[in-house]
């Protein structure tokens, strides 16, 4: 398992939104729209893991590419009950803690499920066995993951800051992010194949 460097991940992340910044913004509203049915929404935020794959690796990549994990729907939806389950867990810690404990415990959960979509999108690694892997990398690199989760928020709240406009750019730009920090800890390698370091 890989370390995470930040200043790279940034690099990565920017290479990779400036290759298709129109095709990642009409992406990223796909997923925007999808996950307003909450339920359906984890497939298309894996889907748009696909799509930063193909990016990333200079493949040809279409918008609609956000959609390949309906072709495998149950699979992509079990992973997502779990994704959406644990986010409400982070939701309603939050709302029962004081807002600077919330605030600590929303970046630490965050960090901790960093690596929750891209391991079932790009692995094909099952919902609970996506989470236990959150757990190892968790265990071995919890400040990587909790640096990497707090820079991401300054991200999508200096989107929100930018009158919400400023989330075309953040959001698919944080997800990149997500994904460049997936690539050095899983050793994604050019060929798109990924193996553990």
């Amino acid at each position: 398992m890989g370390n995470i460097d930040l200043i790279m991940a940034l690099k990565r992340a920017w290479d990779i939104f400036r290759r298709e910044p129109l095709k990642m913004v009409l992406a990223f509203l796909i997923v925007a729209a999808i996950c307003l049915t909450v339920f359906l929404g984890p497939l298309a935020l894996a889907g748009f893991f696909i799509f930063l794959r193909k990016v990333a690796l200079g493949e040809r990549a279409e918008v609609l590419d956000v959609l390949q994990p309906f072709s495998e729907f149950s699979r992509y939806f079990l992973a997502g009950i779990i994704w959406l389950v644990a986010q409400m867990l982070i939701m309603l810690l939050i709302s029962v803690m004081p807002w600077i404990i919330s605030g600590l415990v929303s970046v630490a959960l965050t960090g901790f499920l960093l690596m929750y979509m891209p391991l079932v999108a790009l692995q094909g690694r099952q919902g609970y066995d996506a989470l236990m892997d959150c757990v190892a990398f968790f265990k071995q690199r919890w400040p990587m993951a909790v640096a990497l989760a707090v820079l991401i928020n300054i991200l999508q709240l200096l989107g929100w800051m930018a009158m919400g406009v400023g989330l075309l750019v953040t959001m698919p730009y944080s997800l990149a992010l997500i994904y460049a920090a997936y690539e050095q800890v899983y050793g994604a390698d050019d060929s798109g194949s990924v193996h553990h370091v």
